[in-house]
């Protein structure tokens, strides 16, 4: 314990230090002028989850490749973040008396789009599609009598399509600022200073000019990276020149400085803002699935196929309040939070109608200690309410109630091997309760596991 305690203590100390030697400049004072960023990144990843609940246990590893792809704008009257996802792997189930073997892939289109009427008033117009296929094969290690006194083990195959789309509409207050490139001239000026080849400390508007001249820059289109690269720096360099922040001849260390925290320097997204939205969000969900049922050869065999189409249509109505701010240099606060609650209609044969109201929370400290490295701590809460009446095709109505309780702490962290690679990686660790009507419950015995570890390449 004196040990732990030890080492905690000099880490608090290493970070005080850290953070008095910072300039006086604050994140969230920049403001971006218009920008457009374009992102295309292949993944390529592991991931496992490991439980054991009061009723059953699961064990799960997957492979995981896929693409991403971002579009990122910002203007005075519009900020918008466009992203979609393609992916495919396979993974492998052991329960308690069954094993599954899974194949995949799917397919995920997201716009977020605030519309700024007024300074910070915006409308949200926030469409999303995705699309899914999943095979399944199961084996059971159950047995089950066969009507003359005889057993058999029992497989199954699975052929799951889904689809799901929905639309945010509402209207909000407030602003969030992507303050990357005020990070990145930080970066810049500081090792600069740290090499004593900056005159000077800059003030916090100097500082905002350099970095809106990175920002700008960046924004240019080109054919040629190589072209594209020696305009940056030489913007960069220009810049610190004409407004006498460093001599005019300048060494190579000086060039070799600019170009490191160029390459590295921006490729974490750091925010400052907060906002607060809300609105109605209607949604339709669509889902087939086609089941091969069939006992073991031996003495007594089976074979029955079944299809099963269910969806449903209905809408909520939300709030989301978005908290993020710069703590100092190497430190971000991000909270977040939403509720919804809405009124749902499925269409099979048991024609339920749902009631379904959500709620979650979230809070995750991050901290950037230099350009390559990013690792984060962060905590949530989510709680889930739902009552579902059934007709069975104008039987008795039956009404039943379920909630579910979910608390995860997680951890993640990347580091770039190069200016395009990255490994990254994901810890979450929750424990889950669940409550239905006529007191059933089930539970986590310890903390569920997961994990995710990957790399991430940037195509551009």
């Amino acid at each position: 314990m004196k040990k732990a305690l030890a080492v905690l203590g000099i880490f608090i100390s290493s970070v005080s230090v850290c953070l008095a030697q910072e300039p006086d400049f604050k994140l969230g004072s920049y403001i971006n002028p218009d920008f457009k960023r374009k992102e295309l990144d292949f993944n390529l990843n592991s991931a496992g989850s490991f439980y054991r609940m009061s009723d059953s246990k699961n064990n799960y590893l997957s492979g995981d490749l896929g693409l991403r792809y971002d579009l990122v704008s910002n203007s005075e009257k519009e900020q918008a973040h466009t992203f979609g996802s393609f992916s495919g792997g396979a993974g492998s189930t052991s329960g308690e008396s069954s094993n599954r073997r899974t194949a995949s892939t799917g397919f995920s289109l997201t716009r977020e789009a605030f519309q700024f009427f007024k300074k910070k008033t915006f409308l949200e117009i926030s469409p999303k599609v995705a699309v899914s296929y999943l095979y399944s094969k199961e084996e059971e290690d159950h047995y089950y009598y066969n009507g003359s006194g005889l057993v058999a083990p029992y497989y199954r195959k699975d052929n799951n399509f889904s689809s799901n789309i929905l639309l945010k509409l509402g209207i909000g207050k407030g602003r969030i600022e992507d303050v990357g490139d005020a990070r990145q001239a930080m970066f810049i000026l500081q090792e600069l200073q740290k090499k004593n080849l900056l005159k000077r400390v800059l003030s916090n508007d100097e500082v905002n000019a350099l970095t809106e001249q990175i920002t700008l820059v960046k924004n240019k289109r080109y054919y040629d990276y190589r072209i594209q690269l020696i305009d940056e720096i030489s913007t960069v360099d220009s810049f610190l020149v004409a407004n006498d922040f460093v001599d005019k001849a300048n060494s190579a260390l000086y060039f070799t400085t600019i170009y490191d925290k160029w390459v590295y320097g921006d490729r974490d997204r750091r925010e400052s803002g907060s906002y607060i939205k809300g609105g109605i969000v209607p949604e339709y969900s669509f889902n087939e699935d086609r089941q091969v049922h069939s006992f073991a050869n031996g003495i007594y065999t089976g074979r029955y196929r079944n299809k099963n189409i269910n969806s449903y249509y209905g809408a909520a109505l939300y709030v989301d309040y978005r908290y993020e701010k710069p703590l100092t240099l190497a430190l971000q606060s991000s909270f977040n939070a939403g509720l919804s609650s809405g009124i749902y209609k499925r269409r099979d044969y048991e024609n339920n109608s749902s009631y379904r109201t959500n709620l979650n929370v979230n809070y995750t400290l991050g901290y950037y200690p230099n350009t390559r490295t990013y690792v984060s701590g962060g905590i949530s809460q989510l709680l889930f309410w739902e009552r579902v009446s059934s007709d069975y095709n104008g039987f008795a109505e039956n009404k039943s109630d379920w909630i579910t309780g979910i608390t995860t702490l997680t951890a993640t962290g990347y580091y770039f091997l190069s200016p395009q690679l990255r490994l990254f990686g994901r810890c979450d660790v929750s424990y889950r309760e669940y409550n239905w009507y006529q007191g059933g419950n089930t539970h986590d015995s310890y903390p569920a596991t997961s994990f995710q570890l990957g790399l991430s390449y940037a195509i551009f």
